[in-house]
């Protein structure tokens, strides 16, 4: 078989009996514009397969094609031509074909273009043409032609080839032994013939085909059909190939990919993709029916030498934020080739493969930016994990940059640091400082991992008044420091509650409802007492966002025991309800600083997630009459279950028993 392509990727010898010779690869430079209006030009954007396509834009009604230099013939009548094409707009009465010169051993010539070789009109999707004529005459030269002819349109052809049958008996001969099957034209595969062999003798039996010269390759596949009757189940029923390598050594190589079924089926396929070590020089095949009895039917054998595996990408050096695009060629057939990106110098397995894709039909794989660091892209055939071909490149750490996001904050607002070009790393760090504090983690008053991102901002708790360094590093490298303040600003404080004109609040309950008490803290005359287990709760309506700090006093009280008290938030992620209870102060209880220590398992309430232990003396050292004044960080005791949230407003306050006085919202 000749076969004309506009780009050579693959050597291919075919061995069968209807197509019994070999593909020529043929150059894409040898196509050529054949008259006419021809502005389409080789192109990569659309293609049948393999990288280009050969377009025609036909917008003045003339003749227009490509043609392809005339290829001899060895005196055959017998040809199938082939060929895609993809359409937009034809015209209808348009010729949109392949067409083919065809010159006679009696010196006549002839153009071919049958409608079996004629594309749709219109538009439409790559279309296959393919035929098949035997002339009564002796061929000696075919010249190809691909046109659209005197109508408008825009055409492309690809996969364009001509197909010549040799004789049947020109190259597989018998093998050793008891043949006495033959060519058989009655049973065969596709074509017209098949070579069968009967074995009755318990012999070597089989066909070989003449050694073919392979030009030093290391990566073949094997294909052929088989059909049986009767065959000993521990017979040999296979393909075998006698391989030379580059070293002069020799292999005959039949493994049990290549052997079929024993007993009777119907057409049974093998295929079998290989890269050997060292360099094949020729490889010569065999058809075998070996050692035991049976009946067999050989067809459609083939030899796929595959040209060198080459993988790339597009360019040698990317930054971190470039996505890395991979080209690659000449793979197996196998659709579970498959490339992947892998640390420099790794061991392929598939723990190192940072990301890793099956191949496509694009020769083509896209994929996502990396850190800084030297990495190698690996090709692999049929999903396993030996490399077919490799190439390096390097990822540049790009301009590293974090600022604060504002010179100076308030007291206890939040800091954020905002990052570009980290290295995307999972030992990326930022963290806060004192100033000229030692560099490391335990030196830190706060310190956070980037999360792993390239770009992206990081939150810290609020601090007081100071002056303060924010640090950014890869890991263990520090790459830089810079300062900020926290400013000194007047205190914004609203007293909501104090209970010595009467009730200054609209206070709910879910029982009994809250008291006015002729005692008060701080040598005030009244505050409010709150029943145990009864919920009592007031609205701050919506005060200023600056507003972080629950300030009050409370005790126990001598009429009820405490269960908890709080505040309903506003937050970044919606509602959050915060308690200090009582009961976690109670001797025996112990809390660490995991955060599930923390988290309400008595309540599914709509937001009422957060549960702290009151402060250290909250439940011991109220008991006897006496009250404690408290100043809390609402959005500190927050953000230790969701460091990543921010507090909107503080909306209530809550309790389940106690006595109140001087509740108040406090900046700082």
């Amino acid at each position: 078989m000749k076969t004309v392509r506009k780009l050579g990727i693959l050597f291919l010898i075919l061995i069968s009996f209807s197509i019994n010779a070999h593909a020529e690869i043929l150059d894409t430079n040898n196509w050529t514009p054949y008259r006419g209006g021809i502005t389409g030009g080789l192109v990569t954007e659309e293609k049948h397969s393999g990288t280009h396509s050969m377009k025609i834009i036909n917008e003045d009604n003339l003749r227009s094609g490509w043609h392809y230099p005339a290829i001899p013939i060895d005196n055959k009548k017998t040809v199938t031509f082939a060929g895609w094409n993809k359409a937009e707009n034809v015209s209808e009465d348009a010729l949109n074909t392949l067409d083919f010169s065809i010159t006679f051993d009696d010196g006549t010539h002839e153009w071919y273009y049958p409608n079996e070789l004629r594309f749709s009109k219109g538009t439409h999707d790559w279309e296959k043409v393919e035929h098949t004529v035997t002339f009564d005459k002796e061929i000696v030269s075919i010249k190809p032609y691909a046109i659209l002819n005197y109508k408008k349109g825009t055409v492309w052809f690809d996969d364009i080839s001509v197909t010549v049958e040799e004789e049947i008996t020109t190259d597989w001969k018998p093998y050793r032994g008891a043949i006495t099957g033959g060519i058989d034209t009655n049973i065969k595969h596709s074509g017209t013939h098949s070579m069968k062999i009967i074995n009755e003798d318990n012999l070597r039996s089989g066909w070989h085909y003449p050694t073919i010269p392979v030009n030093n390759k290391k990566t073949v596949t094997f294909t052929g059909w088989n059909k049986a009757e009767n065959v000993s189940e521990d017979a040999l029923n296979a393909l075998d190939f006698s391989i030379t390598f580059d070293d002069g050594t020799h292999k005959w190589y039949y493994p049990d990919e290549l052997r079929f079924s024993k007993g009777t089926h119907d057409w049974e396929k093998v295929e079998h993709t290989v890269t050997f070590d060292k360099e094949i020089v020729s490889i010569k095949p065999y058809a075998i029916l070996n050692y035991k009895k049976g009946t067999v039917w050989f067809d459609d054998i083939s030899v796929k030498v595959h040209s060198e595996t080459t993988v790339s990408t597009t360019q040698d050096t990317y930054t971190q934020t470039d996505q890395i695009v991979v080209l690659y060629e000449n793979m197996s057939n196998s659709e579970q080739d498959w490339i992947g990106i892998f640390p420099e110098g790794s061991a392929s397995t598939l723990q190192n493969a940072i990301q890793w894709e099956f191949k496509n039909n694009q020769n083509m794989q896209t994929f996502e930016s990396l850190p800084a660091g030297n990495y190698e892209v690996r090709v692999f055939f049929n999903n396993t994990l030996n490399v077919e071909a490799s190439h390096s490149f390097t990822v540049e750490n790009t301009a590293f940059n974090v600022e604060s996001r504002k010179p100076a904050y308030d007291p206890f607002e939040l800091i954020y640091a905002d990052f570009v070009n980290m290295r995307g790393a999972g030992s990326d760090w930022i963290g806060i400082f004192p100033v000229g504090a030692t560099h490391s983690k335990e030196s830190a008053i706060e310190w956070k991992y980037a999360k792993s991102l390239v770009n992206g901002s990081l939150s810290f708790n609020g601090l007081p008044v100071g002056t303060y360094e924010m640090r950014a590093s890869f890991a263990t490298l520090h790459k830089k420091t810079l300062t900020f303040n926290v400013q000194d600003t007047a205190v914004t404080k609203i007293v909501y509650e104090t209970a010595e004109n009467g009730f200054e609040q609209e206070w709910g309950s879910t029982g009994t409802p809250v008291t006015i008490i002729n005692t008060g803290a701080q040598g005030s005359n009244h505050s409010v007492r709150a029943t145990r287990y009864v919920g009592s709760y007031f609205s701050f309506s919506n005060p200023d966002k600056k507003l972080r700090f629950l300030e009050f006093d409370t005790r126990i009280g001598t009429a009820s025991h405490v269960g908890n008290f709080g505040v309903i938030v506003q937050t970044k992620e919606g509602k959050k309800r915060i308690v200090f209870s009582s009961y976690m102060n109670h001797p025996g209880n112990v809390f660490t600083n995991n955060p599930e220590d923390f988290r309400d398992p008595f309540s599914s309430r709509e937001g009422y997630v957060h549960n702290h232990p009151g402060p250290t003396d909250y439940y011991m050292e109220t008991r006897n009459g006496n009250f404690i004044h408290y100043k809390i960080n609402i959005e500190e005791k927050l953000r230790m279950l969701e460091p990543d949230n921010e507090l909107i407003s503080i909306t209530h306050f809550t309790s389940a028993g106690g006595d109140f006085d001087n509740i108040q919202l406090v900046s700082h």
